[in-house]
């Protein structure tokens, strides 16, 4: 049986919280959501000053499996927040619009990536960045392996996938365009 939870403005993101009972949307009203999966509202928080920008639809939300730390990116930055909506970290980004965000499982890491190409690694307790490489052209859907040994990337054409350690090398791309 499908379930559907209305929100008052455009959804831009939504994912499973990690233990599968609830789910999180992010909205276009700058709102986070948590769900249960029945489809009762639990909370919203709401997230002040947060630069949302209308004409950059691109956003993404990631939730760390241990620590339930929330990360999403909009516009030039990313936030990560706890459970409750308090902030841990705001990364500043590279001044282009962020295009995807994943938390490691302990939300200690965040992989970032921008439509201007940059694949950063960020230290979220210190907001540190390690830019991994700059593409030249959009790059999204971070994505980070279970077990935090290996992340992957896309463009409009190509996957890459890299070793997860600091100095992260190329293990592999696929297809031809990058």
């Amino acid at each position: 049986c499908a379930r559907t939870f209305e929100h008052p403005d455009q959804l831009l993101a939504a994912r499973f919280m990690p233990d599968g009972r609830s789910i999180v949307t992010l909205c276009q009203d700058t709102a986070l959501r948590i769900w249960s999966r029945e489809g009762a509202l639990e909370r919203t928080v709401t997230l002040d000053e947060v630069p949302f920008n209308t004409e950059d639809r691109p956003a993404d939300l990631a939730i760390a499996g241990t620590s339930g730390s929330i990360a999403f990116g909009q516009a030039t930055e990313v936030l990560v927040i706890d459970d409750a909506g308090d902030e841990i970290a705001r990364l500043p980004g590279d001044g282009s619009s962020v295009q995807g965000v994943e938390l490691s499982s302990d939300g200690r890491s965040a992989l970032v990536t921008t439509a201007s190409g940059r694949i950063a690694w960020w230290d979220v307790a210190t907001a540190t960045e390690t830019v991994v490489r700059e593409e030249g052209v959009a790059i999204f859907a971070p994505r980070i392996s279970a077990n935090g040994t290996t992340v992957s990337v896309a463009s409009d054409y190509s996957v890459l996938v890299f070793d997860s350690a600091f100095g992260l090398q190329d293990r592999h791309a696929t297809s031809a365009a990058m």
